[in-house]
């Protein structure tokens, strides 16, 4: 019951005597007067009880003693250590997607290719969409080997262990030194990243990378870039990332409306006016429009992308005489290459 209310329920003539009774300040006939109505009037007694319990915590406020004796320093010091703990377990997460990253990233580098077709006798080569460059691997490797050290120390500090610093500890140690070829311990440390943080991004459209350059698993791959745009609050360039890749993926099945879709969305939601490195898109949109007979949206798309970033042009170029399918197109339609070459010479310089 309020405060308040227990006040105004109180026997007017007494309110005064019952306060001067809790501070010690009544005579002793007065005392016995207040005592004998207390007995008597249940309402008084809540009231009573009430002003005992303020003047407790008014006097707690100045007794230093008290006050000391109520903090639990152990306990506050584990509270500290074990935030500062989870403070760091966020960069393990960061650290063990770099080292995946790092993995994948060589094979990357070492040029993806696809065995396409029912006969399996096509080979073709897809250049794929990174994020970001991977930090160096030895580098991120001490950083990750510094940071556990540093948490064991606190956990021990804190007189207490730490289940997922514990596991992902072992895991590194288990893991840190193994063969840089060896593109599926970089696919382990994406997922022990994942395992600490389920909502980061960038691993798990590395680990969608993995799938379909690795494992040539294009359902995987594109169940873990669907992932990552389901993902709350994801920020546009992680998300015109992944739909670039999942574009790739449709286009290396032969799914030219899915990828075209993909690549269509990263232009249209204007992000590449903000993320210029996200021109690339512009070239995959206009071969994929090539692809699907459509050539004069892949004319205008490609006049658009020289106009836009000029100092691009070589790598545009290189990009897509690389490319088996572009070619193909281009000499099964001597009347589409006529046309891209008046209207884009650039194109087509040696």
């Amino acid at each position: 019951m309020r405060y308040d209310k227990l006040s105004a329920r109180v026997c007017n003539e007494f309110e005064l005597d019952l306060n001067a009774f809790v501070d010690g300040e009544l005579k002793d006939i007065d005392a016995k007067r207040v005592m004998k109505h207390l007995d008597a009037c249940s309402h008084c007694q809540g009231y009573m009880e009430h002003l005992r319990k303020f003047a407790r915590l008014h006097q707690a406020c100045f007794n230093e003693e008290a006050i000391l004796a109520s903090f639990d320093a152990p306990q506050i010091f584990q509270n500290i250590t074990s935030d500062l703990v989870d403070e760091r377990i966020a960069n393990v997460s960061e650290l063990f997607y770099q080292i995946g990253k790092a993995y994948v990233a060589r094979t990357i580098a070492s040029g993806c290719t696809f065995k396409v077709g029912k006969s399996g006798k096509e080979t073709r080569k897809v250049r794929l969409h990174m994020v970001k460059r991977p930090m160096a691997l030895d580098k991120t490797r001490m950083k990750a080997g510094s940071l556990f050290r540093e948490m064991n120390d606190m956990s021990e500090a804190g007189k207490g262990k730490n289940k997922r610093v514990t596991r992902a500890h072992s895991f590194f140690r288990k893991h840190r030194n193994k063969d840089t070829s060896d593109v599926d311990v970089g696919r382990r440390f994406l997922e022990e990243s994942l395992a600490i943080d389920a909502e980061k991004p960038e691993p798990r459209i590395y680990l969608g990378i993995y799938f379909f350059v690795v494992r040539k698993n294009y359902t995987q791959a594109r169940e873990q870039f669907r992932k990552v745009l389901a993902l709350p609050g994801l920020s546009e360039e992680h998300r015109s990332h992944c739909l670039i890749n999942l574009g790739l993926t449709f286009n290396t099945e032969y799914k030219y409306e899915e990828a075209m879709a993909c690549f269509h969305d990263v232009v249209k939601s204007g992000v590449i006016n903000r993320y210029p490195k996200l021109y690339r898109c512009l070239v995959l949109l206009a071969i994929t429009y090539a692809k699907l007979g459509k050539f004069d949206r892949a004319i205008s798309t490609f006049a658009e992308t020289v106009k836009d970033f000029p100092k691009r042009i070589d790598e545009i170029r290189k990009e897509l005489w690389e490319m088996r399918t572009f070619q193909t197109v281009v000499s099964s339609h001597p009347m589409f290459r006529k046309d891209l070459e008046e209207r884009i010479p650039a194109l087509f310089a040696s």
